[in-house]
């Protein structure tokens, strides 16, 4: 089981965890987006599933918003 990569602590730790990481993908860092993808993948799904209630649906959205995340990294 992997670990998560944003070091637990206080949010804002994690928020500038998060902000780092994020700055690496927006230079297309693809090992900083695997780390982004693997912390919030999980909470991203479970928000869209509780508004969408269809599981296969709402796999579809949450990978389409992680894609977006990449995609607009840089802005």
């Amino acid at each position: 089981m992997r670990q998560p990569r944003l070091s637990p602590g206080p949010e804002e730790g994690r928020d500038q965890d998060l902000e780092g990481l994020l700055a690496r993908v927006a230079r297309g860092d693809h090992a900083a987006f695997e780390a982004v993808y693997d912390d919030l993948s999980a909470p991203v799904f479970g928000l869209v599933k509780k508004v969408l209630r269809d599981p296969a649906q709402s796999e579809e959205v949450a990978q389409e918003v992680l894609l977006e995340v990449w995609r607009a990294a840089s802005r």
